[in-house]
């Protein structure tokens, strides 16, 4: 069991990288056989994807820690490949499986002759296996490096049009946000190695820390907690750092779909979740992360009603759950949360890649004059049919010209 976990952990959290490596190195003449695997490729994801759920719910849902062996000894410290398996993860990578499958069959047309369409391709796979790294680690410093995975795919894919200043720009602002708020995780990383110590999320899966340790390092522990929280509040665009979400939404609708709607925009939280005890640990903190959080609800919700585009606007709702799920986690409601954040992470990536349809169709509508039309729905008007009331609609529009 522990060799089979070995082996679908090693290639969930590789192979990604290998595609992408692949897309960008070799020379593709047409799109068809750069998409071919890319298709194969996805069809490898499903299929690791539940060989792990599968080999999860044999070991009978037990949390099992997975060592792939040592990558960094420098003096006293490790860079240990370990990686976690339990609830949170599976649900996660399953998650990551299955969105990740639709965008990428979404993209082969919706990209189809655009410029960088190889570029594209190849940021998308970096980012899945960052992003199958966060859900995956076992300890702080894993995390932490998929994380910066994560973050440097965001900005290649926010800056994808080259072609124009805009995008380019609001990259930069983006992944400006995500290095102030990751020195937060940095250092908390870098002060638990202060404390003598490595912080392994099985060692703390059920319990919480010891109060007299906790008391003897007050300091370090408010510093730690507050760190993440700064993390957490950066990552899933938290107030007062949610200005950036319509600005990332200037890349592909794919990348926005699974990154801002889905799986990047709820890292905070599943960092929140990993990290529970850890923050839990000072009395005040968890009243600032629920402080946090219901003041980003209140005002992502009254941001999305003056947002121009659809985007935009799907972006801010996903930051205004994010928010009560921020609140959930405050009042310790840990399982309540995760699954708040798979069903928003669903509910975001399907609004936003049907988001493109939903504009074509209310564009038509506007041309044929049904949309406008619906505001001779008032006073007498509310007597009259709604042809009748397209009839005078139209009648209307002969003064206009």
């Amino acid at each position: 069991m522990i060799a089979e976990l070995k082996i679908v952990i090693a290639a969930l959290v590789l192979y990604p990288l290998l595609i992408s490596f692949l897309l960008m190195i070799l020379q593709w003449r047409r799109e068809q056989d750069m998409f071919a695997l890319v298709f194969i490729a996805n069809l490898v994801n499903g299929a690791l994807t539940l060989a792990l759920v599968v080999l999860y719910v044999q070991s009978g849902f037990k949390p099992v820690e997975i060592s792939l062996g040592n990558l960094i000894h420098a003096g006293d410290y490790r860079f240990d490949l370990m990686f976690l398996i339990d609830n949170y993860s599976v649900s996660f990578q399953l998650l990551i499986g299955i969105l990740t499958g639709f965008v990428l069959k979404f993209s082969r047309r919706y990209m189809h002759r655009e410029t960088g369409y190889i570029r594209f391709f190849a940021s998308l796979f970096l980012f899945v296996s960052g992003i199958s790294l966060v859900a995956l680690s076992a300890t702080l410093d894993m995390l932490f490096a998929g994380w910066e995975m994560v973050g440097i795919s965001s900005f290649l894919l926010i800056g994808f049009y080259r072609m124009r200043m805009q995008p380019g720009r609001n990259s930069l602002r983006t992944y400006a946000i995500y290095r102030f708020c990751d020195v937060g995780l940095f250092m908390s990383a870098w002060l638990f190695h202060m404390l003598g110590s490595e912080y392994f999320f099985l060692q703390y899966h059920e319990r919480a820390l010891d109060p007299a340790f906790v008391q003897l390092n007050m300091w370090f522990f408010v510093t730690i907690g507050l760190l993440i929280v700064l993390a957490a509040m950066g990552k899933s665009a938290q107030f007062p750092f949610s200005f950036w979400v319509p600005r990332a939404m200037e890349g592909p609708t794919p990348s926005s779909a699974i990154f801002y709607g889905a799986l990047s925009i709820h890292a905070g939280v599943y960092l929140l979740i990993r990290l529970y005890p850890l923050w839990r640990a000072v009395d005040f903190i968890p009243w600032i992360v629920g402080s946090v959080g219901l003041i980003t609800a209140i005002t992502a919700n009254i941001s999305l009603q003056t947002q121009s585009n659809v985007k935009g606007q799907i972006g801010y709702a996903s930051v205004a759950q994010v928010g009560v799920m921020f609140c959930e986690l405050a009042l310790g409601w840990r399982e309540v949360a995760m699954l708040h954040f798979l069903g928003n992470a669903a509910l975001r990536c399907y609004q936003l890649l049907a988001s493109p349809s939903i504009m074509v169709m209310s564009l038509r509508q506007q041309a044929e004059g049904e949309v406008l039309s619906a505001g001779f729905s008032g006073s007498i008007f509310r007597f009259f049919g709604p042809r009748a009331r397209f009839r005078l609609f139209a009648f209307s529009l002969r003064g206009v010209r």
